[in-house]
């Protein structure tokens, strides 16, 4: 993985894409769970 806070689920299961502003998306579990 290429991120440096990689958990045990992004292993196991691929989150949902979040918008984070103006059109711009991420799919990340932190991002998920309300953590920026």
């Amino acid at each position: 993985p290429r991120c440096s806070k990689c958990m045990d689920i992004c292993k196991k299961k691929a989150p949902r894409k979040v918008e984070v502003e103006n059109g711009h998306k991420v799919a990340c579990w932190l991002y998920d769970e309300g953590v920026k």
